[in-house]
């Protein structure tokens, strides 16, 4: 009894230390019409250097989700016959962030 409580303790706690620090931002991608845009690529870069962090497509829905871990990022999308847009200024700290609806134009 007493190994099977000493195995739950270690267990427990190399679970609490295991936690990482990573988040993730989301949102949702549209074209001007309100529709949804799947498969935009979704692109993270770090704001100090300019590096490609991470990235992504959005889902059928135009939805997208990228885990980070803490920092400055600003993010790129594009899209075939679309304008590319950048959104900056993205702080990750302690939550995961929603930057919300991003709506792409279509390129003339």
């Amino acid at each position: 009894m007493k190994y099977a409580i000493l195995v739950f303790c270690f267990a427990l706690g190399f679970n609490l230390f295991a936690q990482s620090n990573t988040f993730e931002i989301n949102g949702t991608i549209q074209e001007l019409s309100g529709a949804p845009l799947p498969y935009v690529t979704v692109l993270v870069y770090n704001e100090k250097d300019s590096a490609l962090v991470n990235g992504t497509s959005s889902d059928t829905l135009g939805n997208f989700s990228i885990p980070l871990e803490k920092g400055c990022y600003y993010v790129k999308f594009r899209f075939l016959s679309y304008k590319e847009k950048f959104v900056s200024g993205i702080v990750v700290q302690h939550l995961s962030i929603n930057i919300g609806t991003i709506v792409l134009e279509q390129k003339q």
